[in-house]
């Protein structure tokens, strides 16, 4: 074969194979010589391609991960692969600092520390003015608080047990 493009086969003069410089950019760069219609050629070992955060310029357009936002990106915040997440919570990146956003509906982050997000899932959702019904309510992880059962002539023992005479003012001892 004619590898070398010069119209002799085998004189063994080195062409096709031979690594090569595209004059491309990013990963386009690196080429390798093939043989077409006649003359030596340099194509791409790897073509263009769509941009991917891996620090290469991967669409050879001179430009590194120039699709991705890194100062606010939570899937790669500040550097490729470092993903934000927090239990229950929306994940944020502000300027390349991960930071726990809004709790998920039905959860509450009750001791305010984003290492375990919002971990207290809300018993009634979306939370109402605490009732004395044996549930939280509120969501501040007490059932029944503000309400004193063994004083509330309205829940005298127990919530719903209501203290009550005729003509006479009731109370509440001691449940």
């Amino acid at each position: 074969l004619d590898d070398n493009c010069d119209g002799q086969v085998d004189e063994g003069t080195p062409g096709a194979g031979v690594d090569c410089d595209t004059g491309l950019l990013g990963v386009c760069k690196a080429g390798s010589t093939v043989c077409s219609g006649g003359k030596l050629e340099c194509i791409a070992k790897t073509p263009a391609g769509i941009e991917a955060c891996d620090g290469k310029d991967n669409d050879c357009d001179g430009q590194i991960d120039e699709d991705f936002n890194l100062p606010s990106n939570p899937l790669n915040c500040g550097t490729c692969g470092k993903v934000c997440s927090y239990a229950h919570a929306a994940p944020l990146c502000v300027n390349k600092v991960c930071q726990m956003g809004a709790c998920l509906p039905g959860y509450k982050d009750a001791n305010g520390q984003a290492s375990d997000g919002c971990e207290q899932q809300c018993e009634v959702w979306p939370p109402t003015t605490e009732k004395c019904n044996g549930k939280d309510d509120d969501c501040d992880g007490v059932a029944d608080n503000g309400f004193n059962v063994q004083t509330d002539v309205n829940n005298c023992g127990f919530c719903g047990k209501v203290c009550s005479y005729p003509h006479a003012a009731a109370k509440c001892v001691t449940g």
